[in-house]
C-alpha cells in the first residue's frame, strides 16, 4: 500500500467485509514519518497514529508485540482507540530502547523492558519522552512478557496449560500464544 489515503481505502474495502474496527499498519519502507490507520466502520472515522521512524535491526516482533499489547489493553477494559494508541507508543518506545542493543546476528528483538529496566540504551530519536502507560489509575506493567509455542512446551517437557500457570505465577504480566506452524485455512 504507497501512502496513508491508499492505507484508508483499505481499510474501508476490508471493513466492508464486516469487522467493526481494521488497523492497516506501514512498518516497512523508506517514510521518515511511520503511520498506521486505525478505521472504526460504525462511525467511520480514521484515526492515523505516527512515529518517527526508527533504524535499528532489533525489530524482531513488532507485530506480535503490537497484537498482544492490543488484546491485554482490550481485556483490562480500553477502548479499541486507546489499546491500539498505547500499543503503537509501546512498540515505538520498545523499538527505540532497543536501536542500540547488541543481541546478537541478524534481526534482534525489542527492548520490551524499556519502561522499567534501570537499563535504557540510548535513543536514535530526541523526540518526547515516552508517556508511561496508566490504566483505571494505575501503571500497566510490560516488564514480563512471555511469548511461547507448542514446540518449545513439549521441549521443556510440559503442557501448555503448566506452562502458562507458571508463567503467571512467575510474574508475567502478558502472555503471547505463538502458533506460526498452524495451517489458519483450516
Amino acid at each position: 500500500i504507497p501512502d496513508v489515503p491508499a492505507m484508508i481505502q483499505a481499510a474501508k474495502e476490508i471493513a466492508a467485509m464486516g469487522p467493526k474496527f481494521v488497523l492497516v499498519k506501514r512498518g516497512h519502507g523508506s517514510d521518515s514519518v511511520i503511520t498506521d490507520v486505525l478505521y472504526d466502520s460504525a462511525t467511520g472515522s480514521e484515526h492515523l497514529l505516527s512515529s518517527v521512524r526508527v533504524e535499528s535491526s532489533n525489530s524482531h516482533g513488532t507485530g506480535c508485540t503490537l497484537a498482544s499489547s492490543i488484546a491485554a489493553l482490550l481485556s483490562q477494559g480500553a477502548s479499541t482507540l486507546d489499546a491500539v494508541t498505547r500499543a503503537h507508543d509501546y512498540v515505538w518506545g520498545a523499538m527505540r530502547y532497543s536501536a542500540q542493543l547488541d543481541t546478537g546476528k541478524g534481526n534482534g528483538a525489542l527492548n520490551h523492558q524499556f519502561q522499567t529496566s534501570s537499563f535504557l540504551s540510548p535513543a536514535v530519536y530526541a523526540g518526547p519522552p515516552m508517556q508511561t502507560s496508566v490504566y483505571n489509575g494505575r501503571r500497566l506493567d510490560y516488564s514480563l512478557y512471555a511469548v511461547t509455542d507448542d514446540q518449545c512446551i513439549a521441549n521443556q517437557g510440559t503442557d501448555l496449560k503448566t506452562a502458562v500457570a507458571a508463567a503467571i505465577d512467575g510474574g508475567a504480566t502478558i502472555i503471547q500464544l505463538r502458533q506460526k506452524d498452524v495451517d489458519s485455512a483450516v
